[in-house]
C-alpha cells in the first residue's frame, strides 16, 4: 500500500481498488488542477484522499466526494489553507464517513463565506454533534447540509451559538434538535438584528420548558413585526426572562403578548415593556397577563393614566398574587372600578339603563336603548355600525362616546346623540303625511300631485283605493315615498330634507329640553369644527353645505360662489323659516321644495379660488308673501323632463351627498314609515317587502 511521499502513478493505482467512482473523480480534479498545481502539491492532495478512503469500508465515499468538490474550494482557498480544509475532513472522516460526505459536499458554497481561519473551526463544529448514534450523524449531516443557508442569515459567531443551543436540545431529543435546525433556515433569515437575543431565549428554554422550543421557532418569525423594531431585542429577553423564572408558556407569551401590543400604538412599545419589567420580579405570570390587557386600557385612559392604573396593580399583587392577576386582567372590581375612575371613554353598555330611561322621559313612552351593529345585524336597510340611528321604537347608539377628554363631556355626547333621535319620534319626523298643509309655506304638495303626468305615474292613495287596484305593495306606498317622487333628483332631495329636518328638530329640541341645551350647543359647535372647507366644494355641493352649516347655527364666516349670491340667499330666507319652535315636518317637506328648486338649477361646477364672498345672514329676512307661479313652472318642467328622457349630460361634477353630521346619524325617513307599515300590514309577501327595502 501506498504511503505518505509516493509518487501520483501508485496512489492512482491504488484508488482503482475502490468503487469505480473514486479514480474517476480523482482523475478529473488532477487533469483541472494539474494546471496551476505543480507535482508536490498534487501528490500531497491525492495522498488525503487515498489515506481517507483506506479508513473504513465506507469512507471511500468521503474520498469521492473530495475529490469531487476540490476543484470548487481550489477557487476560494489558496493551496496551504485547502490542505489544512482537507486534513479537517480526513479526521471527520474517522468518526463519520457519512458526516465527512457532508461535509466535504457542502464546501464550494460555505468556505467562499466563511473567514479562512473558521473554516476548520465549522468543521470541528459540525462534528461536535456526532455522538457515535445514528441520530447524531443524521443530526450532524443536517448541520452541514443547512450551513451554506445558515451561514447566509447569521456570522459565525451566531453559528457557534445556535449550534450550541442544538447540541444542548439534542441531550433532550434528537427529533426536536433537527427539526429545529430544520426551522433555523426559515426563521434566522427574518430576525434581523435580534438573532443573539433568540438565540439567548431558546438556550434558555433548551434548560427547561425545551418541549415549547419548537413552537418557538415556528412563531417567531411571525410574530416580531408586531412589535417596533427598536423593542423586538427588549420583547425577546423578557421572554428569556420568564423562562429562566420557570415559566412554561414562553411560546404563548410570544403568541399573546405580541398581538396585544401589534393593537396599541407601536411608539408605547418601550413604556409597556418597561412596566413588564417592574412587574416580572414581582409575579412574573401576570406579564402576559397586563400586555393582553393594554389595548383595552389604552383605548380608554392615557399613558400617564395607566401609570397609576398598573402602581396600584402592582400594590394589590404584593398583598395576594390571585387578586393581582385578577386587576391586570381587568376582571376584578378595583380593577374596573379605578379604570374607571381614571377613564374619560363612555362605554354604552356601562350608561344603558340610565339612557333608556332618559329616552322613555323624552319621550313619554317605552323606549329601548342598543349598539348599533345590532341594527346593521337585521339587514333591513341600514349598514353604518357607528352612526346613531332609530327605527322607530329603539335608539340606536355607539358602543363608545370618547370625542372629548372628560366622562362628563363623553355622557354629555350621549345624551345629546340620544336626544336627537328621540327628537325625530317626538316631533313628528315620521308621521309625516303628504295630504297635511303647512303652517307656513303655500302649499306646493297638492298641486304637484295633481299634475296630470304625475298622475299618470303616481297614482294618490285616493286614486288607488278607488280603482281597487290596492295590492300588497300599493299598501305598502309610504307617504315619504310619495314626497320624494314629485323630485327629480331623489338623492339631492332626501340630502335636502334631511338637513332642514334635523335644523327644525335641533330648534325645538333647545326650546324644549332646556337641560340639554349647553351640552347640545357645544356638540354642535365641535361638528362646525369638522366640516369641510366650503371652498373647496363645487357649487350644488357648496349651496348644500351652506344649509349644514346654516343648520348647525354658524352665523358668519360663510362662504358662498359670487355667482350664485341671489341663490344663496333665497335659500337662506327659506331655510331661516323651518328654524323655530312652532315647525312642523310638514314645513320642512314645503322648505325642501322651494330649496330644492333653487339648487337644482345650479351645475356642479367647480369654483376659482377668488370667485368667493362672505354670506351677511343679519341682512336676509323672512319672505313675506311668496310668489310660486315661477316655482311651479320649473317644478312641472323638470318632472317633464325626467318622464320624458330625463337629464340631460353636462361636464359638471357628479354631486355627492354632504358629509355626515356625526351626532346626528342616520336620517332614513322612507325606510322607518315603511317598516312601520309593514307591521302593521299582514299582506306584503316576504318578496314583496324585500324588494320595497331595496328600493327605499
Amino acid at each position: 500500500m501506498v504511503e505518505r511521499g509516493f509518487g501520483l502513478q501508485e496512489i492512482e493505482q491504488e484508488l482503482e481498488s475502490f468503487p469505480v467512482i473514486v479514480a474517476e473523480q480523482y482523475r478529473s480534479g488532477r487533469e483541472i488542477l494539474s494546471a496551476d498545481w505543480n507535482d508536490s502539491e498534487l501528490i500531497a492532495w491525492a495522498t488525503c484522499g487515498l489515506l481517507m478512503a483506506r479508513q473504513t469500508i465506507r469512507s471511500w465515499e468521503a474520498a469521492a466526494e473530495y475529490f469531487r468538490v476540490s476543484i470548487e474550494v481550489k477557487a476560494v482557498l489558496p493551496f496551504q489553507h485547502l490542505m489544512l480544509w482537507a486534513e479537517s475532513g480526513e479526521l471527520l472522516c474517522k468518526e463519520s464517513p457519512a458526516v465527512a460526505v457532508a461535509y466535504f459536499r457542502s464546501s464550494p458554497t460555505c468556505v467562499g463565506v466563511l473567514e479562512i481561519a473558521d473554516v476548520r473551526n465549522w468543521c470541528r463544529l459540525g462534528g461536535s454533534l456526532y455522538q457515535g448514534t445514528w441520530k447524531s450523524s443524521a443530526l450532524a449531516t443536517k448541520f452541514f447540509d443547512a450551513s451554506a443557508l445558515l451561514l447566509a442569515a447569521v456570522n459565525y459567531r451566531e453559528l457557534e451559538r445556535l449550534i450550541g443551543f442544538v447540541a444542548k436540545l439534542a441531550q433532550r431529543s434528537y427529533d426536536m434538535a433537527q427539526d429545529c435546525l430544520e426551522l433555523s433556515q426559515e426563521v434566522f433569515p427574518h430576525l434581523g438584528e435580534n438573532k443573539n437575543e433568540f438565540i439567548s431565549l431558546i438556550m434558555t428554554m433548551a434548560s427547561g420548558s425545551w418541549r415549547e422550543v419548537r413552537e418557538c421557532f415556528e412563531t417567531a418569525a411571525r410574530i416580531l413585526p408586531r412589535i417596533e423594531s427598536g423593542q423586538r431585542a427588549h420583547f425577546l429577553t423578557l421572554a428569556e426572562q420568564l423562562s429562566s423564572d420557570g415559566e412554561r408558556n414562553v411560546a404563548q407569551f410570544l403568541k399573546e403578548g405580541s398581538n396585544g401590543l401589534l393593537q396599541v400604538d407601536s411608539g408605547l412599545h418601550a413604556d409597556l415593556l418597561k412596566f413588564a419589567d417592574t412587574l416580572l420580579p414581582v409575579h412574573s405570570a401576570s406579564v402576559l397577563e397586563f400586555l393582553k390587557s393594554t389595548p383595552r386600557l389604552l383605548d380608554r385612559i392615557s399613558l400617564e393614566q395607566l401609570g397609576i392604573w398598573f402602581t396600584e396593580g402592582m400594590a394589590v399583587l404584593k398583598d395576594n398574587n390571585d387578586g393581582g392577576m385578577a386587576f391586570f386582567r381587568i376582571q376584578s372590581t378595583r380593577s374596573e372600578q379605578l379604570l374607571d375612575l381614571l377613564s374619560s371613554v363612555v362605554e354604552l353598555n356601562r350608561v344603558k339603563d340610565v339612557l333608556r330611561m332618559y329616552c322613555q322621559a323624552l319621550a313619554g313612552a317605552s323606549m329601548d336603548i342598543a349598539p348599533t351593529h345590532e341594527l346593521v345585524q337585521k339587514s333591513i336597510g341600514w349598514v353604518s355600525r357607528e352612526n346613531p340611528t332609530t327605527e322607530g321604537s329603539t335608539v340606536y347608539l355607539p358602543p363608545v362616546a370618547d370625542q372629548y377628554a372628560g366622562k362628563e363631556e363623553n355622557f354629555g355626547l350621549f345624551k345629546v346623540v340620544a336626544t336627537h333621535q328621540i327628537a325625530h319620534l317626538e316631533f313628528g319626523s315620521f308621521e309625516f303625511n303628504i295630504d297635511k298643509p303647512s303652517t307656513v309655506f303655500q302649499d306646493l304638495r297638492p298641486r304637484l300631485m295633481s299634475l296630470q303626468f304625475v298622475q299618470n305615474q303616481l297614482q294618490t292613495k285616493d286614486d288607488l283605493m278607488e280603482d281597487g287596484n290596492l295590492g300588497a305593495e300599493e299598501t305598502l306606498i309610504t307617504d315619504m315615498h310619495l314626497f320624494f317622487n314629485l323630485l327629480n333628483d331623489r338623492q339631492l332631495g332626501l340630502d335636502i330634507f334631511t338637513v332642514v329636518e334635523d335644523g327644525r328638530l335641533d330648534t325645538r329640541v333647545e326650546h324644549e329640553y332646556a337641560g340639554i341645551r349647553s351640552h347640545y350647543r357645544r356638540v354642535q359647535q365641535d361638528s362646525l369644527s369638522e366640516r369641510p372647507d366650503i371652498r373647496t366644494l363645487p357649487a350644488r355641493e357648496a349651496l348644500v353645505e351652506l344649509l349644514v352649516r346654516l343648520s348647525l347655527r354658524q352665523d358668519s364666516d360663510l362662504f358662498i360662489p359670487s355667482a350664485y349670491k341671489d341663490e344663496a340667499r333665497a335659500i337662506t330666507r327659506v331655510f331661516a323659516r323651518v328654524l323655530s319652535p312652532s315647525m312642523t315636518v310638514e314645513d320642512s317637506a314645503e322648505a325642501t321644495i322651494r330649496i330644492y328648486a333653487v339648487i337644482s338649477q345650479i351645475p356642479n361646477e367647480e369654483i376659482p379660488p377668488d370667485d368667493w364672498e362672505d354670506l351677511d345672514t343679519s341682512q336676509e329676512e323672512s319672505e313675506g308673501t311668496e310668489d310660486t307661479s315661477n316655482l311651479m313652472d320649473f317644478l312641472e318642467q323638470q318632472m317633464q323632463e325626467s318622464s320624458e328622457e330625463g337629464l340631460a349630460e353636462s361636464d359638471q361634477e357628479s354631486y355627492s351627498s354632504p358629509q355626515d353630521v356625526g351626532y346626528r346619524g342616520d336620517f332614513k325617513p322612507e325606510l322607518v314609515q315603511l317598516l312601520t307599515k309593514l307591521k302593521q300590514s299582514d299582506g306584503a309577501s316576504d318578496q314583496s317587502t324585500t324588494e320595497l327595502i331595496q328600493e327605499t
